[in-house]
């Protein structure tokens, strides 16, 4: 039977994004400490496996019931217009069977009450992924367990005081669903805080080498999350490898009193053209920029956030 690979309930006020994606057949359990042998097996099968797309189900959220389809993809989406959901299942409306969930991930990301959040990307912002070069990408995801990822240190311990105030994180990466189980174990086995992982769709192996939508992907996620939001600021984290800058750029123009600062991890030598005009936008709508490396002394920094 088919089983959900994902599946998250993001809180926002008065309603529930209830999100995620079911394959046809069992997948890799996120839990499940990997060797390097069986982790390529199971990055390589992720990409072969079937979705369970364009089928109606049935989700089961507190006292409703909402009938709605998957998409080609395998994934699912509603709103509820409910706060306080504590359980969520996924049903086949004609046996009614419910669809295992294989994650053990947490499902359910409650809001709060704190001011202000944190939205970061993941590849060469939180952990090594090696993105700007496409072999040593490749290598690092298949070669490299998870247990075995190395996190980026400034981010980490800047975002790790924002969540011991309080704070909300949600995580927004073009790394696409397949990958869910490697990101999310990364997360809970090396100390980050447990934040709403959002993915590009999950896609088959053909898919892997066709050019991605990531940039606006991510600029939608982005704005969802702030939409639903009001009142809260966020501190946001990324690097120079691809379209960070650009993308915390012009959502910084469209909510300029919700952007308290930018930080973006350097990685290349240079940065384009295009991306130092972005850079200068941002600081002209006198929202700080912080361009560091991993060699540079983040003290500042740590004393910042804690003030917030």
């Amino acid at each position: 039977m088919a089983v959900i690979w994902q599946i998250s309930a993001i809180q926002f006020r008065d309603k529930t994004l209830i999100n995620g994606i079911i394959l046809k057949d069992i997948s890799w359990p996120d839990h499940i400490k990997t060797t390097k042998l069986k982790n390529i097996y199971l990055v390589l099968s992720s990409y072969f496996r079937k979705r369970y797309k364009n089928q109606k189900i049935i989700i089961s959220a507190g006292e409703k019931f909402i009938e709605t389809v998957t998409d080609k993809y395998g994934r699912f989406s509603t709103i509820v217009k409910q706060d306080n959901i504590e359980k969520i299942e996924v049903l086949d409306p004609k046996s009614r069977k419910t669809f295992e969930i294989i994650q053990t991930y947490p499902v359910f990301f409650a809001d709060n009450d704190n001011p202000v959040a944190a939205i970061s990307d993941i590849d060469d912002t939180v952990l090594i992924s090696n993105t700007q070069r496409m072999i040593k990408s490749i290598a690092t995801v298949l070669f490299v367990t998870p247990d075995k990822r190395v996190p980026i240190n400034h981010t980490v311990n800047l975002l790790n005081i924002l969540h011991e105030k309080g704070s909300r994180i949600f995580y927004v990466s073009k790394s696409e669903s397949n990958l869910f189980a490697m990101l999310s174990h990364f997360v809970t086995t090396n100390g980050l805080p447990v934040g709403y992982l959002h993915l590009t769709p999950y896609i088959s192996f053909h898919q892997l080498f066709r050019t991605k939508g990531g940039k606006f992907y991510k600029d939608k996620a982005i704005r969802f999350i702030l939409d639903n939001s009001p009142g809260k600021k966020y501190v946001m984290f990324g690097d120079d490898t691809h379209h960070d800058i650009k993308i915390y750029s012009i959502i910084a123009s469209s909510y300029p009193d919700r952007i308290l600062k930018v930080y973006i991890r350097k990685i290349k030598r240079y940065l384009t053209r295009s991306q130092r005009t972005y850079m200068n936008n941002l600081e002209k709508m006198n929202i700080p920029v912080v361009y560091f490396s991993d060699k540079n002394d983040m003290s500042k920094e740590v004393e910042y956030i804690k003030s917030l």
